[in-house]
Formats: structure tokens, sequence, C-alpha cells
């Protein structure tokens, strides 16, 4: 009489997973590497320098940047409310 050798239950779950797996990976990067439409929005304006001697004029711009800083305090407070 032959013996016949099944296979080990625990091998062929991990077979099957391990299958399962790589299939789900491959999908996934097929996915990933379709090309898809972006929109980029740039905010923000002309980028400010003070290189002058005279303390005067660079005032304005320091008055602009706390006035910024402060108005984007105000609507996180009321955001976070």
């Amino acid at each position: 009489m032959e013996r016949i050798y099944l296979p080990n239950k625990r091998l062929v779950k991990s077979r099957i997973i391990t299958a399962f797996l790589s299939i789900l990976i491959g999908f996934s990067l097929q996915l990933s590497a379709i090309e898809s439409n972006q929109t980029l929005v740039l905010v923000g304006g002309a980028l400010t320098t003070c290189a002058s001697l005279s303390p005067k004029n660079c005032e304005k711009i320091l008055r602009s940047r706390v006035k910024r800083i402060m108005y984007l305090r105000s609507l996180r407070l009321k955001l976070a409310k």
C-alpha cells in the first residue's frame, strides 16, 4: 500500500495568504502608477526684505508682518471654537 502525503494545513494557509497579498500589492502598485491630474495653488505675495540702513524704511515691513501674524492667530482661535 502506498502512502499519500498531504500538505500541511498551515503551509497551505500561508501559501494562500502569500498569494493573496502578492496580488493585492501588485494591484495597489498598478493603481498608484496611474497618472492623476493635480493642481498647484500658490498663495502669498512677493518676498520683501529690508536692506536699508534707515529703520523707518523697515517699520512698514515689520508692521505688515505683525498684522498678518495677529490676523492668522485670530483665525486659528475662531476655528478652534
